[in-house]
C-alpha cells in the first residue's frame, strides 16, 4: 500500500507541475501580448510619418520624370519622349516583378519549418505518454 500512496503522490506532483507550467506559459503569453501591443502603438506613429515621406518621395519622382520627358522633348517630339520613358518603366516593372516572384518562391520553402514542426510533435507525443502513465 505504501507504494500505491507514493505513486499517487508522484502523480499528484506531476499534475501540479503540469498545471504550473501551463499557468506560466499563459502568463508569459499575456505579458508578450502586452509588450507587442505597446510596441505596435509606437511603431504605428513612426509608420505614419514614413508613409507621408514615401508619398512625398513618390510625388518628387513623378515630377522628376516629367522634367526628364520635357528635357528629352527638346530634341524629340513630346509623344516620343513620353513613349521612351513608358517603355523603360514597363521593362523595369517586369524585371523587378520577375525577380520578386522568384525570391518569394525560393523563400516559401524556408518558412515551412520542418524541424520545428517535428520537434513540437515529439514534445506533444511525449506529454501524451506522460499523462497516460498516470
Amino acid at each position: 500500500m505504501t507504494s500505491d500512496a507514493g505513486r499517487e503522490s508522484i502523480v499528484g506532483l506531476v499534475r501540479e507541475l503540469v498545471r504550473g507550467v501551463i499557468g506560466l506559459v499563459r502568463t508569459e503569453i499575456t505579458s508578450a501580448r502586452q509588450e507587442v501591443g505597446e510596441g505596435v502603438s509606437r511603431v504605428g506613429r513612426g509608420a505614419v510619418f514614413l508613409g507621408l515621406a514615401f508619398a512625398f518621395a513618390l510625388l518628387f519622382l513623378i515630377a522628376l520624370v516629367v522634367l526628364l520627358i520635357a528635357v528629352v522633348a527638346l530634341w524629340l517630339p513630346w509623344w516620343l519622349s513620353a513613349l521612351i520613358f513608358v517603355v523603360v518603366f514597363v521593362i523595369l516593372v517586369g524585371l523587378f516583378a520577375w525577380a520578386g516572384v522568384r525570391r518569394l518562391i525560393s523563400a516559401k520553402d524556408r518558412f515551412t519549418l520542418p524541424e520545428t514542426r517535428a520537434s513540437v510533435q515529439e514534445d506533444v507525443a511525449w506529454a501524451k505518454r506522460l499523462l497516460k502513465r498516470e
